[in-house]
């Protein structure tokens, strides 16, 4: 689980202002020099009086009162600052000698230390990394596609801190639970503009998108990783169909495709789990369009996609071309109750979609 703390400067009046919104974070990382007062049950890492102690790692003489911590069985967090290879060996150093966490500060380059420490420290220490904008924190978390173990953020910008952490915990969010429905029926319709996703990613066998008419029952439509004797595969573009087709993206939200653009993420699904991944390109074209309507505990769902042999749905075995569909054939959907407004989610909200 990836932790999100809040790096705050003490004082009372601090403290007061920062109830409110403590329930977005993890821990308070305390200044060093300063103290705070324990604010209800969120845990400290401090210099002193914290639940965690706090140790600046700034030369190798530094590292002897880590070492001296840990020896008496106290969970440590080392605070180093990275500007060169010396301060990524002190970190590394820091995490041989038994430190829980290794939080760093990369005032200057920050990709290269990350991905460097991500490989040095991830699964013997939890790696923290300071970061003060959204986009620092998706680089983080993507570090060598590993990410870091957590994030620390700055509480003198406490509306992009809580965007951060928003958007680090909604990525753990997505959970897909995939269920049989039997198709009903498979008709063509004629011609429409149909939308190909390709992302930045290679998708495997089993893997696609989560596409449909309704949001409330979205179709896993493959990508196009099969070979076959008239054309090379595609493994990085999903066909996912009519430009009006709702598609999942990261957060639990729909999106239609044709809203969809360059450097925006869906998620990537399949029978063992759910991916992020980022969209290179969204290709619109007219062809001739096929209708595929699925029944799931007595719900019909359907989903308009390209009427071509290559477009397969994933199946509870394997996946199936859709030229091959017929009455009573098992594919696999994501089925949610109440409606959507504007993407996101409304439980009690009924909605009648044909």
């Amino acid at each position: 689980m990836t932790e999100v703390w809040l790096k705050v400067s003490g004082g009372a009046e601090h403290s007061e202002k920062m109830v409110s919104f403590l329930n977005h974070f993890d821990k308070l990382l305390v200044e060093q020099g300063k103290r705070l007062e324990k604010i209800g049950k969120i845990p400290t890492v401090a210099e002193s009086g914290g639940d965690i102690k706090l140790l600046n790692i700034s030369s190798r003489n530094d590292l002897k009162e880590l070492e001296r911590e840990v020896s008496l069985g106290n969970c440590t967090a080392a605070m180093v600052t990275v500007r060169d290879s010396g301060g990524q060996a002190l970190a590394v150093e820091a995490s041989r000698m038994g430190a829980k966490y290794v939080v760093v500060s990369c005032p200057d380059w920050k990709v290269i230390p990350w991905e460097n420490l991500v490989s040095k420290i991830k699964g013997r220490s939890l790696l923290m990394a300071e970061v003060s904008k959204k986009q620092e924190a998706e680089l983080a978390l993507g570090a060598l596609e590993l990410g870091v173990d957590g994030l620390v953020v700055e509480s003198s910008n406490i509306e992009e801190a809580i965007v951060i952490a928003e958007r680090a915990k909604s990525a753990q969010k997505v959970e897909i639970e995939l269920r049989p429905a039997k198709v009903r029926n498979a008709k063509q319709v004629g011609m429409g503009l149909r939308a190909c996703v390709d992302t930045c990613d290679y998708l495997s066998e089993g893997e696609g998108l989560l596409l449909g008419v309704q949001s409330s029952l979205l179709f896993l439509v493959e990508g196009e990783v099969h070979e076959n004797p008239h054309v090379e595969p595609r493994p990085f573009r999903v066909n996912a169909g009519a430009v009006s087709n709702y598609v999942l993206a990261p957060g639990g939200v729909t999106r239609y495709l044709s809203e969809l653009r360059a450097g925006e993420k869906v998620i990537i699904a399949s029978r063992t789990g759910v991916r992020e991944a980022v969209v290179g390109r969204v290709k619109i074209e007219k062809r001739p369009l096929v209708l595929v309507e699925a029944e799931f505990q007595g719900r019909l769902g359907k989903v308009i996609l390209q009427d071509a042999e290559t477009i397969r749905l994933v199946s509870p075995a394997g996946s199936i071309s859709i030229s091959e569909l017929v009455d009573g054939s098992e594919v696999l959907v994501r089925h949610e109750t109440g409606g959507r407004h504007f993407g996101q989610r409304v439980e009690a909200e009924k909605i009648d979609e044909r």
